[in-house]
């Protein structure tokens, strides 16, 4: 069922829930939500899918196992229920696919350094603005180059899929007299400030020698904030 296909009504039911859910410290699947609203079980999670495509909902934790994981209604969303007025669903802005392969060449170098990068990083080394940033992740993915495999905190790690990888072949190769400027970047895993070489690199060496880092899929590190 698409995005289309669903009524305002049921649009906005779905998102006033999740509102409420989130006011109260609820946590409760789509299935449950939709059970409570009377629609049918399977209604729920394509319902939760509409409301992320449309940036209404963001994710703050992924579901694992039996546990539903978390969302939280955004502030486009928040803006939704107080006017209940549904725009009309934004077509996706394409991005070249140079851009693209640029973007690519950043993720892979960034996984070849044992680290991810997130969008806003993306948008800030490809010289464009951090929200541009995060629309050309959103292309890989959809492009099927890279994947989300878990997560640091709040900041998804991304690999290169075997289309990535075929895709790099076309990549523009990065300059050979390009040199890494060092700047204090805030270690993902940690939350302490270290010498970073680029987007990229977003852990700090410290952090990467621990057993803990090189044993697990860094799903249960997280960053403290200050």
């Amino acid at each position: 069922m698409s995005v289309r296909q669903y009524t305002e009504a049921n649009l906005l039911r779905m998102l006033r829930a999740y509102a409420d859910a989130e006011a109260a410290g609820e946590t409760l699947s789509a299935i449950a939500l939709a059970a409570r609203l009377g629609l049918a079980d399977s209604t729920g999670p394509n319902l939760r899918r509409a409301l992320l495509g449309r940036s209404w909902l963001e994710i703050i934790e992924p579901p694992r196992g039996s546990w539903p994981g978390r969302v939280r209604v955004t502030p486009d969303g928040q803006t939704t229920l107080k006017t209940g007025v549904v725009p009309p669903l934004a077509q996706p802005v394409p991005h070249s696919r140079a851009k693209a392969l640029r973007a690519l060449r950043l993720v892979a170098d960034a996984e070849a350094a044992g680290s991810t990068i997130n969008g806003h990083d993306l948008g800030t080394a490809l010289g464009h603005s951090e929200l541009h940033g995060v629309e050309i992740r959103a292309d890989l993915i959809k492009r099927g180059w890279v994947v989300v495999v878990g997560w640091i905190g709040n900041t998804s790690i991304l690999r290169l899929t075997a289309l990535g990888r075929d895709a790099l072949v076309d990549a523009p190769p990065p300059q050979q007299d390009q040199r890494h400027t060092l700047r204090q970047r805030r270690c993902l895993c940690c939350g302490e400030d270290f010498a970073s070489e680029g987007p990229g690199n977003r852990v700090c060496r410290s952090c990467k020698d621990t057993v803990d880092y090189q044993s697990s899929q860094m799903t249960s590190h997280v960053v403290r904030l200050r």
